[in-house]
């Protein structure tokens, strides 16, 4: 080869190697911006599986950083979207009872997940069904790439032993009125006027302290410490807020950094308070029983309820019955309308006399019956066992159900969810939870109930769940050997609803009277013993393997007798002036104590 050809070769060589440094300088240039870009881009935080789970935010690809750009905002259904979505019965307690219990930084997360997997279980309406967003998320949900990130074991379980009958749902709707007092049919509010509502009403995902953060308001806070049955307590230089609820969680809220950060955090819990396969109780239920009202009917713009204030419960004891009147009802009714909801209140609180033989009957406006007390308080057990309620409000159900031997009735209630369990293990069915199972293994009955008035919400929340897991397996063995087929679940519950409402109507009518009154038979009604009744259901049903619808409208009347007994109480109050002037109550939530705005990381 000549000096030509050796210096052409070099020259291609030295283009060759200064190409390569050229590329070198740019891919080191292109990496560096890149990655100073997603340093100063906090919401690329919201790209990471490991941090956001099902919910996190589509990664840009490389040129998107390349110029600069930082991460689109990342939107997410708000926490009153979810409680508006838990008005309409969409998800329960039992949601927050099998939440994930791996920690994580964010704490969010595993809140979405295990309320988004019970959504996705349920139909939902159809404009939600045709949201992009929404969608996404239970495309991710029910993604085997994301298993491992929450609880979806549990919901599949319960979705199997709903869809064989082996339970039946027991979260009852409220009533719906077909027309308005002018004649005409009532028309929703949300939909044929394009509000957003439920899971379409969203809100960025900020960063906060590095962590991708939902806003909550105060009245969202106070809604998810209703929702968890959650005691919230602020320290003494004010800068701190704790609680401990039901179903292992507790919440930290802290101000730092000039925010105030929240914290909700799923933890251990002790034996008795192990989850059961039941549906819970009812966000409705939750924030209305623990405001002193109960809802008994709902129309597409209104939730009609009796707001149990001082004289009101005293009529209902003397059998006055209860009108809708246009007058200021008080500040815990207040306080309620402040709360997230799909619906308005419309509350009734006045009285009048009894003159229709219609002991405690609701009115409306223009003197016509709208429902029977009886059937408001039976709506108490059909998802409204909640861990804390109203005290006028529990003593309202004392009131009506009567009856004595109650702690009795309490231990029996046990002993008969440990028999259906044993009835039912030899199919390979674990209805009532992991603890039940265990405590029936071991041959030894423990009490795991705590029937005094100290009792707590954690303790009340894990006792009353197992009622309502009762009540659905009764209501299952109801629909499978007693009801004539075909008959569906929902028609079932609701024989055994009404038969509940026609047993609490029998002894809400012997106890209004006096008791110089009263017959024989109504004063035995009256004092009768719950706790042998409970034992009595028990051995029938050890004996047939069956229940009659007798039988469970009995059995619903303990169950609420052991419930008024034994439910924690809790007051609510809008501001601090107000709590001075009752006093200092255990249990009380004062809402424009807390923050006006936190984030919830």
């Amino acid at each position: 080869m000549d000096n030509g050809g050796n210096l052409d070769l070099v020259q291609t060589i030295l283009t060759g190697l200064g190409l390569l440094a050229v590329i070198a300088a740019v891919v080191t240039f292109a990496t560096e911006r890149i990655r100073r870009v997603r340093e100063n881009d906090e919401r690329y935080a919201t790209t990471s599986i490991s941090r956001m789970g099902c919910f996190r935010k589509k990664r840009p690809n490389v040129f998107h950083f390349l110029l600069g750009r930082n991460t689109p905002v990342l939107m997410m259904p708000s926490l009153e979207g979810l409680f508006e979505a838990a008005d309409q019965g969409l998800w329960t307690s039992s949601s927050l009872d099998h939440m994930n219990d791996l920690q994580t930084d964010l704490t969010w997360v595993p809140l979405y997940e295990s309320v988004f997997e019970e959504l996705a279980h349920q139909d939902l309406p159809k404009p939600w069904k045709q949201d992009e967003l929404v969608m996404g998320i239970f495309n991710s949900i029910k993604g085997s790439n994301n298993r491992h990130c929450h609880s979806s074991e549990y919901f599949e379980a319960r979705h199997r032993l709903l869809k064989s009958k082996r339970l039946v749902s027991c979260v009852r709707k409220l009533p719906q009125v077909t027309t308005t007092p002018s004649g005409t049919a009532p028309t929703s509010n949300f939909t044929s006027l394009g509000i957003e509502h439920g899971l379409t009403k969203r809100k960025a995902v900020i960063v906060s302290g590095k962590k991708p953060s939902i806003s909550v308001s105060r009245e969202e806070f106070v809604a998810l410490a209703l929702m968890t049955g959650m005691r919230v307590e602020r320290s003494a230089h004010g800068l701190h807020y704790s609680g401990i609820g039901p179903f292992g969680l507790t919440s930290d809220l802290i101000h730092t950094d000039a925010n105030w950060m929240l914290s909700l955090i799923k933890g251990t819990r002790i034996p008795r308070h192990a989850p059961s396969m039941g549906s819970g109780y009812t966000f409705l239920m939750a924030k209305h029983l623990a405001c002193g009202t109960i809802p008994f009917m709902e129309s597409p713009s209104w939730v009609k309820c009796v707001y149990m204030t001082d004289s009101v419960l005293n009529g209902v004891k003397s059998g006055r019955c209860i009108i809708d009147e246009r007058s200021y009802g008080g500040r815990s009714l207040e306080f309620l309308r402040r709360l997230p909801a799909e619906k308005a209140v419309d509350a009734y609180y006045g009285l009048k006399d009894n003159v229709q033989d219609t002991p405690g009957a609701i009115f409306d406006a223009h003197a016509h019956i709208e429902v029977a007390w009886s059937r408001l308080i039976a709506g108490v057990a059909f998802g409204g066992l909640v861990p804390q309620a109203h005290p006028n409000v529990k003593e309202a159900v004392k009131y009506t159900v009567a009856g004595t031997s109650i702690l009795e009735c309490i231990q029996n209630l046990e002993a008969l969810i440990d028999e259906l369990h044993m009835q039912t293990k030899d199919r390979g069915l674990s209805l009532f939870g992991s603890e039940v199972a265990k405590r029936c293994e071991a041959k030894v009955y423990v009490t795991y109930t705590f029937p005094s008035t100290a009792s707590n919400p954690r303790d009340a929340a894990a006792v009353f769940a197992r009622y309502m897991n009762l009540l659905e397996c009764l209501v299952a063995i109801i629909h499978e050997k007693t009801l004539p087929r075909p008959s569906s679940g929902v028609q079932s519950m609701e024989k055994v609803f009404e038969k509940a409402d026609v047993t609490l109507d029998r002894v809400y009518r012997a106890h209004v009277k006096p008791m110089t009154g009263r017959t024989s038979s109504e004063q035995t009604l009256v004092d009768q013993d719950l706790g042998k009744t409970v034992s009595d259901i028990t051995s029938s049903i050890k004996a047939n393997g069956t229940v009659s619808l007798d039988q469970c409208g009995e059995l619903l009347r303990c169950i609420l007798a052991a419930w008024a007994v034994t439910v924690p109480i809790v007051l609510v109050m809008e501001d601090a002036i107000q709590s001075n002037q009752i006093g200092s109550v255990p249990g009380t939530i004062i809402m424009d104590s807390l923050p006006p705005v936190v984030s919830l990381g």
